[in-house]
Parts: structure tokens; sequence; C-alpha cells
């Protein structure tokens, strides 16, 4: 049982060659930890189970188990979240190493597969499962040069390929090295951008998509097409039902595959036991309190990566942040988010971003802070006012209220309103909230709302408001005489509303912020004193009129180049959507520490701190991805359940209407008086000879409206009808 791994316990490839058998190999392998499952011709024989799953409880063998192998069967080893078992399988080796993530894994065991060249490199992970989670476990699947095992299953060294040759450690390493956080993540993260790669570019699962993937697996060569096919049926399964993969894709790759691997041949067979087997229908995971005794036991609390120890403890303002986070019991990601959003909030509008791309800039904001139901979303927002001593005059016109989020025209009058036919402007500053996502929902949904409209506007400085041919209904707010910042709460799997809507740019102008600390201490400090601020002097003295010169912020060159760079390859063609307004989005949050640090210029330090924000950013981006998908997945299945239910009772209610209708039709021949027999009734209905009348005739015996007799004839029986009753 993969509960009996301890994580203290090394994992160790034993003395192989000791084992007489692949039960003995299995058995061997199963006492040194190892999670072991049966393997046959490269497909592993418990996926047959019903509801099978990498990640259930019980996934590897134990020697009851064991004892019970067919001769034919050879040890594998379960990879997954369960095991905590991570296999680089690598075809390519050149390619491989050219990959900069391959950079970053330690050694450890590399085993010899029957590929001529290729080589598995084991990497035990076992103490980052409660950490990382499920969610956030890197997904199987390509990588350069080779696949990634992280929910599937490899050979064990000592079993043997179906060329001959066996598995065997190229060297006299024997145990396995244990994986980071680190280079988990950046494999989580390297599957995850291939992904919305592949969306984005082939918009995986249109019909030119899957058209070119059909071409790679038709055209593929021999020892890459076990590869390509797989591909082409993963995403056909992520796409249609089982029966439209059988009956329209399978028969085209049987006709039209160019080459067979004798080893593992796809034909009709092989792909429909493939389909079988394959199980593509993950269920949820439970930890027992055991197994969280064990785990929790002896790792505790999750220590913070270098880059994020580096981030909080590069400047004092960052790390009072981070301890009064931890002394109240809340995300520093949100703190900081909640104490950018006071500080920008502060500086007048006509203070602005340089045009370094179009026009000038406004440091005008959204805000996400994500997580889960209850990880306190806009807990954060209460301790600003303890953690943050702002110097300021008790009059300011940039002193920022915080307002509900309402609706886009709502967005307008927070800062102006109409007198007399004239657009008065009572405040420049405001801070709109929204921390149910609901909320948030509603306001977007409600019929003829221009809420995301106002949005994008506000985050692009843009003038906000509704031309009206009534002078009485105008209001307009004129680009750079507002600052505007909204702070929202999100849960991530509904987070569609925001992320979801691509196409007009809006979900590329958030900044996310995490909501959960997964490196808070064991015992919570006390409170530091308040970090001090005030609004940097010059800015004091500036004038909020958006007619008057404005002032441009100082950026340091490495900005301004990336900046530029990314822009010339937009111009070209080529470029990523999402980039430009993630740069856009750094240079803002730049701007956020630059004035926390009381300076009014976005220094390389400011550049590259916001380079790592931008990329835990991108990460909750990833993860929000990962929820929507789930929940979608849900709804559709919930939708079918459904959609089966009401098919099965319409299907239900069409065949009694037939049955009562047949019903009728063998009354009619039935004779009032008298008897009929089986044969006279059949040659006076021959449409419905055989079973259907059979059932006809059973069912309105036992509803009591006929009786049937049979009396002996030519030696043989012959079976009698007579009518009870009419049935009108």
């Amino acid at each position: 049982m993969v509960s009996d791994n301890r994580r203290s316990v090394k994992l160790v490839i034993p003395a192989i060659k000791d084992a007489q058998n692949q039960r003995e190999l299995a058995e061997m392998l199963a006492d040194s930890g190892w999670p072991v499952i049966p393997w046959i011709k490269t497909r592993t024989k418990i996926a047959a189970r019903k509801g099978f799953s990498f990640n259930d409880s019980d996934i590897a063998e134990d020697h009851d188990r064991i004892e019970l192998w067919p001769r034919k069967w050879q040890a594998g080893l379960a990879c997954s979240w369960r095991t905590g078992l991570i296999v680089f399988d690598i075809d390519f080796p050149e390619e491989f190493q050219k990959w900069d993530v391959s950079r970053d894994i330690p050694d450890s065991v590399r085993v010899g597969t029957g590929r001529t060249g290729g080589y598995h490199i084991y990497l035990d992970c076992r103490h980052l499962r409660v950490p990382v989670g499920l969610d956030n476990w890197p997904t199987q699947g390509d990588i350069p040069g080779g696949q990634l095992k992280t929910n599937g299953f490899v050979a064990a060294p000592g079993s043997y390929h179906p060329n001959g040759k066996r598995y065997e450690a190229l060297d006299a390493r024997t145990a396995v090295a244990r994986g980071s956080l680190e280079l988990v993540r950046a494999l989580a993260s390297y599957r995850g951008t291939e992904r919305a790669r592949a969306r984005q570019a082939g918009s995986a699962g249109s019909v030119e998509y899957l058209a070119e993937l059909y071409r790679e697996a038709i055209n593929a060569p021999q020892n890459q097409q076990h590869t390509a096919i797989r591909n082409l049926i993963n995403e056909w399964q992520r796409n249609g039902s089982d029966e439209l993969i059988i009956a329209g894709l399978f028969p085209l790759l049987i006709e039209n595959l160019r080459s067979y691997e004798r080893t593992d041949p796809y034909d009709t067979k092989g792909l429909m036991e493939y389909l079988k087997h394959r199980p593509n229908r993950p269920r949820p995971v439970y930890v027992t309190a055991e197994e969280q005794a064990d785990l929790s036991g002896i790792e505790p609390r999750l220590s913070a990566p270098p880059e994020e120890l580096e981030f909080w403890q590069s400047r004092d303002d960052l790390s009072r942040i981070q301890e009064w986070a931890h002394a109240q019991m809340v995300s520093p990601w949100a703190l900081l988010g909640e104490v950018i959003a006071e500080v920008l909030a502060r500086v007048p509008p006509t203070f602005v971003l340089p045009r370094i791309v179009g026009s000038y800039g406004s440091l005008n904001m959204l805000l996400a802070i994500v997580g889960p139901p209850s990880a306190g979303k806009s807990a954060a927002s209460a301790v600003v006012d303890d953690a943050l001593d702002i110097d300021e005059p008790d009059i300011d016109l940039m002193r920022p209220d915080r307002i509900p989020l309402g609706s886009g025209e709502g967005l307008v009058k927070n800062y102006v309103h109409n007198s007399a036919g004239q657009t008065e402007q009572h405040a420049h500053t405001s801070i709109a909230t929204c921390y149910e996502i609901d909320t948030f929902t509603a306001l977007v949904e409600r019929g003829g709302a221009t809420l995301t409209a106002e949005l994008r506007k506000m985050y692009s400085g843009e003038d906000l408001g509704f031309g009206y041919g009534n002078a009485h209904n105008r209001l307009v707010v004129r680009k750079f005489a507002y600052r505007g910042i909204l702070v929202a709460g999100v849960q991530p799997e509904r987070s569609g509303v925001i992320l979801s809507n691509t196409g007009s740019g809006f979900a590329q102008r958030w900044m996310l912020l995490d909501a959960t600390n997964p490196y808070a201490p064991d015992a919570e400090p006390e409170r530091p004193e308040p970090l001090k601020w005030a609004l940097p002097r010059s800015l004091y003295e500036m004038d909020h009129d958006a007619g008057k010169p404005l002032e441009i912020m100082g950026i340091c060159e490495s900005a301004v180049e990336e900046i530029r760079a990314a822009r010339r390859i937009d111009n070209r063609g080529h470029g990523d959507n999402l980039r430009a307004h993630f740069l856009f989005t750094q240079e803002k949050f730049a701007a956020g520490l630059a004035i926390l640090g009381m300076r009014t210029e976005i220094t390389e330090d400011d550049w590259k701190l916001a380079a790592y924000a931008m990329l835990r950013s991108e990460e909750l981006r990833l993860r929000c991805e990962s929820a929507l998908r789930k929940a979608e997945h849900a709804t559709a299945r919930k939708a079918g359940w459904r959609r089966g239910i009401e098919e099965v009772a319409a299907e239900e209610t069409k065949t009694h209407v037939s049955n009562r209708r047949l019903w009728k039709l063998v009354l009619k021949h039935i004779p009032a008086k008298g008897r009929i027999s089986r044969g006279a009734l059949g040659k006076k209905m021959p449409q419905h000879r055989g079973e259907p009348l059979n059932t006809a005739l059973s069912e309105l015996i036992t509803a009591g409206r006929i009786t049937k007799e049979t009396e002996p004839y030519n030696g043989r029986d012959v079976d009698y009808y007579s009518r009870v009753k009419n049935i009108g």
C-alpha cells in the first residue's frame, strides 16, 4: 500500500538479479517501498478495474495481490501524486538535455529502456504531496525529448521491454534523489504553459488542431508513432464520446497508418483496448487521517523557496508587510496588494507612466485576490489600517474612499455628478471593492451592463462615462483626471467572469494575488511597528487638473527595452496577445513598489521584484484555469446525466405507448367469445409475429386481460388465448 511508504525511507533499487521471475521482482520492489503495479504489452493491467485511478489509495500491489499475478504479467511502477514518484521517460537525450528545466534535475537513478539511447530518470517527490497538492501536481505529457510521467506508469527495473531488452540501471547508483519544490513547480508551469500555448495557437479541440494531430499520427516515423497516436486520442477524448472515437477515428487510423511497431501494434483490437483501459475519468482523491499525520509529522511546514524569501527580504517595507501578515494570519501577497492599492490611490492622476508604447500610461490597476472559500480574501483589507501608518493632511483631495463596486454608470459617479446640466467632479480617486465574485458576476451579467467596458477603460486611464444626448444625463470623467483601483476577491472555480473574457483584453489586465499562505510560520509572531509611509513631497504639490502638463514617472532602461522588444514582436504579428498587458501590469506594479518606497522612479530592483510578482500571478492564472476546466467538466457531466435521464424516460414512454397500441391490436384479433390459437393470431399479425407478439401476450396475461390454455394437438402443445374483458 502506498500509505505504508514512509517519506523518511529512501527509494533504493534492490538487487534485482536475485529475482527468479517477475512476481519475485515485484515483491522485492514492494518490500523496498516502491509503488508496484502489473503491466503487459505497454499497458497496465489494473487499469481495467472499475473507476480506476493512479491516485487510488490502494494503487500499489502488496504480496497477497502479487501472488495472484499470471506468469506473463511484469512489474511496473505507478507514477502519480498519490505515490509521489515522478519519472522522466527520455527517448531523445540530445533534445532533452537542451531543455533548460533538465539542468535542475538532480543526479538520480537512470534506467535504460528498450529504445536505443533511451532511459528513465526517477525522482522521489513523496515529501511534496501535501504542500503541492493534487490540483497543482504536474500534468503528464510531452516534454522536450520525451515524456513526463506523473499520472501513469513505467516498466520497473528488471522487467523486459516487448523487444526483449531488459530495463536496467545504467550505473552503480541505486538510491533515488528527492525532487525539489522548485523543480516540481517548474514542471507544472511548463506543462501548463504548453497546454495554454496549444489552446492559443491551435485552439485545442478545434477541427484544425485535431486535423493537425491526425496528420502527425499517420505520418509519424516508427519510433514516434506511439506518442503521436496517444496525443491524438487524448485530444479526441477531451471533446468527443467514446462512441465517436470508435466509429469515426479508429477506422481512419487503421486504414491510413503508415507504419506499425511490432512490439506495440495499433490494430483495431489494440486501439479498443487502449481506449477501454485508459483512466480518462479522474476521481476525487482522499488522504486518510493516518496518512495526513504521517506526512505532516515529518515535515510540518513547507519552507519558502529562495526566490520567495528573496522577494520579502529584499526591502524593509516588504519585510514589515510580511511580518504583519504572519502576525494577523493573512496572506502576505493579499496584504501587499491592499497596501499597493492604498498608496497608488493617493498618487495624483496627472502623474503618469512614460509613453514607451503609444501614449502615456495610467497607474490605475485591477487587483484580484485569489483563493478558495474561507481563505480570507477580504481579511487583508482589515489589516491595512493597522499595518500602514500614512502621514497625510486631514483634508486631502487624494484620500481615497473604499466604495463597493456597482455598475459601469456607478463607477463614473464615484468621481462626478450632474448639477444643472453641468458635470462637476467631486472626487479624484477611489478604491472600488468587491470581495464576493458572485456579486461581481451578477453585476457583469446584468442586462445591458457596461461594467467590464468601463473597467477596461479605467485600467488604461481613458475617459469614463457615456455621451447621452440629454445634458442632464451626460456624465464623463476625462482621462488623467481620476485615479481608480479595483480590489476583487476571486474563487478559482468561479474566476471565469474575469479570466474567460480574453477577446476584449479584460482577462489580461488583472494582477492576481494569492489569498493563501503556504509558507506561514508554525507560531504567529508579535505585531511589528506599523510601516510609516507618506506620499513623496513632489507629488503632493501636483495639480489634479488633467488640462495642465502631466508629470512623467522615471523608469529603468531594462524595463524600457523589455517592453519595446515585446512590442516589436507584436508589430510583426508573432507576439503573445497576453504579453503586452502582462508587461503593462508589471510596469504598474513596479510603480506601486516604487511609490511604496516613497520614490517617483522605477528602479531595476522594482522591475525585478515586479517580475517575480507577475510570475506568481501567472501561477495563480494557471490554477484558476485548471479549476475552471474541472468545474466545466462537472457541469457537463451533470447536464449529460440529465439529458440521459430525459432520453431514457422518453424512450420508456415511447415504448409504453407502443406496447399499449400493440395490446389493442392483439385484443382486436382475439374474439369476444371463444378463443384463437397462437398460430392463427400470428397469421393475423404477420408484422408482429415472434418476440413482440409473445411479449404482448405475456403482458396482457399478467394484466388480467386475456387467459391462455394449452392443449395437445397432433403430438404437440398448442396455446389458445381468450379475452377476459375489453380495454375500451
